[in-house]
């Protein structure tokens, strides 16, 4: 039953999740923390590690809360149900696009879309904050994590004016928590 539960989880994200693998972390934290899967804080650890990985963040997440969940088949179900819904819509899409491309109804959808997913993007980049920046901290009683708060702004600096890749901002942040231990 833990399979067909994880596989519909992941198949109704891969379903509802338009603009990538960040707009899914609001549907997938309401069935998996506010289900009682996970805990928020595993949650939170777990997207940290999805994206630390090569390869798309959602399938990497899948794949992850799969087998924390459900072992190695745990990981392929999860993962073949967030990728099912996309298969099916791509086919479709991509086998009627040439005689929709131009109509007026599919191009107005398309364009209120959007706002919605970066609205989603938005709650995700929240609630990530909001966990690292304070979460596990606010549990011994202080309010915020100071250095992480530097950090982080001295990342998204460096990241808007120097234009570092990812994976830097990856290294450099594991060598802090390693001096900040």
């Amino acid at each position: 039953m833990i399979y067909l539960n994880l596989y519909t989880i992941f198949f109704i994200t891969g379903l509802f999740t338009f603009g990538g693998g960040l707009a899914s972390l609001p549907i997938l934290q309401d069935f998996l923390v506010e289900g009682g899967w996970i805990s928020q804080h595993e949650f939170v650890d777990m997207i940290a590690v999805s994206q630390s990985t090569p390869g798309p963040i959602g399938i990497n997440l899948a794949s992850y809360i799969g087998y924390t969940v459900g072992s190695f088949p745990g990981a392929v179900i999860a993962s073949t149900g967030l990728l099912t819904p996309a298969y099916i819509i791509s086919i479709l899409i991509i086998r009627s696009i040439s005689s929709y491309s131009d109509n007026r109804y599919v191009n107005a959808v398309m364009k209120r879309i959007r706002p919605a997913v970066i609205g989603l993007i938005g709650a995700a980049v929240f609630f990530i904050a909001s966990n690292a920046l304070a979460g596990p901290i606010a549990q011994s009683g202080d309010i915020l994590n100071f250095r992480c708060i530097i950090l982080f702004a001295l990342f998204a600096l460096l990241r808007f004016f120097r234009k570092l890749h990812p994976a830097i901002f990856i290294l450099l942040g594991a060598l802090a928590g390693i001096a900040f231990l």
